[in-house]
């Protein structure tokens, strides 16, 4: 269960061990695949609506003096961010430390000399990244900020990168490759809970993996988002989320 999105990879079928923890009262699990529901629609990927709070002078003013402390390199691309946009720099500053609030979400395609190099979702103004995909590569989703650097990273040396680069929180990677069996999820001290083994490799597509993650607790108050990537065809979905009723934090 991530705390800010629900995300799996088309690649990744079942088979993934997990261990199950009982919710406390009222909460429980809820497979929609119990009742047949079917969630996905793929055209509910345009419907991302900006929330933005009205802007007030004290923004600009305290959230600027804010970005002047930022650790680096978030402080140079805050900066860069605000120069490029014309908006000011308290405004980026506010929605790089409270980008949940604000839920505008963007798909972004990194290009270098006219080609393709990553896909990604990203709170807008945001300066970290939390999904990525390299068509014909890998995939790759966390919960909470990496980087995609460079452009020669292939799922074995993202895997090894993934596994035992030192980190700073808890954390768990999804990663997904091209190949077959090049699937996994890399646990750095969280479990994780599903109804995958309901869904069966068979239906394992974006319409099936979408219902999976629209189920309780994968779906949680905290959700923002799903995102729904393939590296074979760079298929790249991302669709708002929320959990209404007794939905666990």
């Amino acid at each position: 269960m991530l705390r800010n999105v629900s995300i799996l990879l088309v690649l990744l079928a079942a088979g993934v061990a997990a261990k199950h923890v009982e919710l406390p009262a009222p909460y429980k699990d809820h497979c929609i695949l119990d009742d047949k529901q079917n969630l996905y629609d793929p055209s509910r990927q345009f419907d991302i609506n900006p929330i933005f709070p009205n802007a007030v002078d004290f923004v600009d003013d305290v959230f600027a003096d804010m970005a002047t402390k930022l650790a680096q390199p978030y402080r140079d691309e805050i900066y860069s961010i605000s120069e490029v946009t014309g908006i000011p720099l308290g405004q980026i500053t506010m929605y790089n430390i409270f980008y949940e609030i604000f839920t505008m979400i963007i798909n972004v395609n990194w290009i270098k000399d006219g080609k393709l190099l990553y896909k990604s979702n990203n709170f807008a103004g945001y300066v970290g990244i939390y999904n990525g995909l390299k068509p014909n590569a890998f995939s790759l989703t966390a919960d909470d900020r990496f980087q995609l650097e460079g452009g020669y990273y292939a799922y074995l040396e993202a895997k090894e990168h993934l596994m035992n680069t030192p980190m700073l929180s808890p954390v768990y990677f999804i990663l997904g490759g091209a190949k077959k069996d090049e699937g996994c999820i890399i646990a750095r001290s969280l479990n994780g809970v599903r109804c995958m083994d309901k869904l069966t490799q068979k239906n394992a597509g974006f319409e099936g993996i979408f219902n999976v993650l629209s189920s309780r607790t994968n779906l949680n108050k905290l959700t923002t988002y799903t995102v729904l990537m393939s590296v074979e065809t760079a298929r790249f979905e991302t669709i708002l989320q929320s959990c209404p009723g007794e939905c666990y934090p």
